[in-house]
């Protein structure tokens, strides 16, 4: 999306329970801030998609760069409302993880208790004036908290 854009997506229905809600992107000087709502209510600041994972606001260190492997960083991160890109996923480019990718993000976009079975609206707003600005969006990903809570690399 490009511009001043505020539009919704309706994201497909999951069963009952308790979920994390993330989007993934790629950061890059060409992105905008967007204010992101969830079934109309907003989910907390916007998002600043400029930011690669290194600006000291998301803390990201490489893995190989860290004694434990990343584990530390990643709970860090996560505490920001940020998770490095999954490992299950190779960007052709590089043929490497996105994981291992600076500018690959995912974030927290709620965390949500599901009674039913229904439909969800992500709204994403645009909160700039500038109509060069970008948004990106990879993917929507919604977790259960039986698997995030115990999550691992992936």
């Amino acid at each position: 999306f490009l511009g001043k854009y505020d539009f919704t997506l309706r994201l497909p229905p999951v069963p009952p329970g308790r979920y994390e809600v993330r989007i993934g992107y790629t950061a890059n000087p060409q992105r905008g801030v967007a204010q992101m709502f969830f079934d109309e209510k907003p989910t907390g600041i916007p998002l600043d998609m400029r930011v690669n994972s290194g600006n000291s606001a998301i803390g990201s260190v490489p893995d190989g760069e860290t004694e434990d492997g990343g584990v530390e960083n990643d709970k860090m991160m996560r505490n920001r409302g940020y998770l490095k890109g999954p490992t299950s996923i190779v960007q052709a480019s590089n043929k490497g993880p996105l994981r291992s990718n600076s500018q690959s993000l995912r974030r927290i976009v709620t965390i949500v208790d599901f009674p039913t079975t229904t439909p969800h609206y992500l709204r994403i707003k645009s909160v700039q004036d500038i109509e060069t600005m970008q948004f990106h969006l990879d993917y929507v990903e919604f977790v259960p908290s039986t698997y995030w809570e115990e999550e691992t690399r992936d």
